[in-house]
């Protein structure tokens, strides 16, 4: 989050930051911190739109990022298997933002589907922006925000 208000700060009057670019590099160190203490295993593939977008709209966007990858590391892949976490974010011609992270891990146990405060974190910060949270968990989990652009 910290990178965020640099990149505001950095340039004069920059009032929106370009979230793709920003995302990769977030999901990036995320998954290079986690494997410092756990060992390399996790495959990470960020295919993200170009978009600028204002603080407002940037911050909660990417503490869901941050909160859905963070449990798709620590939780998705308990016996060590081989991990793979995709992350996309698109920019639709519906004028909306959609951001994907999905593994292919041990997918989400029934009764945390409802009720958890991290499903409760995504939720209010995706209200905060006027958006969204679907939760998909067959093969692995899927987390998915859609909010207005």
């Amino acid at each position: 989050m910290a990178e965020i208000h640099e990149r505001l700060y950095r340039a004069q009057g920059l009032q929106e930051i370009e979230f793709g670019g920003y995302l990769g590099m977030l999901c990036r160190d995320l998954v290079a911190s986690f494997e410092a203490t756990h060992g390399p295993r996790v495959r990470l593939e960020v295919n993200a739109d170009e978009a600028f977008l204002k603080p407002d709209q940037a911050i909660p966007l990417a503490l869901i990022a941050n909160e859905a990858l963070t449990n798709a590391l620590k939780y998705a892949f308990p016996n060590g298997q081989s991990s793979r976490i995709d992350v996309v974010f698109r920019h639709s011609l519906s004028s909306l933002l959609h951001l994907s992270i999905a593994d292919n891990g041990v997918g989400l146990p029934t009764k945390r589907r409802t009720g958890s405060l991290s499903l409760t974190l995504l939720e209010s910060l995706a209200e905060q922006i006027g958006g969204g949270v679907v939760i998909a968990s067959e093969k692995g989990t899927r987390v998915t925000v859609s909010v207005p652009a």
